[in-house]
């Protein structure tokens, strides 16, 4: 059906088949996650597409011969703002799913979590920090 709950893809979903056949879902479970994952995304995509926007906007206001550091502050904590909301629904939506399932559920569920982040984390360890990819530092400035 849905998916992790936000563990892996950008929406914060992943396989809905591998999620339903693990936790082994009711028919009547599908149906509220399915709900919530869709007021979810009604909520976040607004959201989503201010906070490409403002990365697009900072990237623009940095890339000028003369910064303005006032803008360029006040742009990087409205992208702050909206990465929280958006952590914030992310995990609301998380916390409703989490309480639909049985204590049994719950057990696998908390497993298959468990296993991502191993994955994750050991993912992360090869990929270049943001800084190194996104920003050169020249020693002549």
């Amino acid at each position: 059906m849905i998916g992790l709950l936000g563990f892996s893809q950008p929406d914060g979903m992943i396989g809905q088949g591998h999620f339903n056949k693990i936790l082994n879902l009711t028919n009547q479970q599908k149906e509220q996650i399915k709900s919530i994952h869709t007021t979810f995304l009604k909520k976040t995509n607004p959201l989503k597409n201010q906070l490409a926007e403002k990365r697009a906007h900072l990237r623009t206001i940095t890339a000028v011969d003369k910064p303005n550091q006032k803008e360029i502050d006040n742009t990087i904590n409205e992208i702050g703002q909206l990465r929280t909301q958006i952590l914030k629904a992310r995990t609301d939506m998380q916390l409703k799913v989490i309480s639909l399932l049985t204590e049994e559920q719950k057990i696998h569920f908390d497993a298959m979590k468990a296993s991502f982040y191993g994955k994750s984390k050991r993912m992360n360890q090869h990929r270049p920090h943001i800084e190194h990819r996104h920003m050169h530092i020249d020693d002549n400035d």
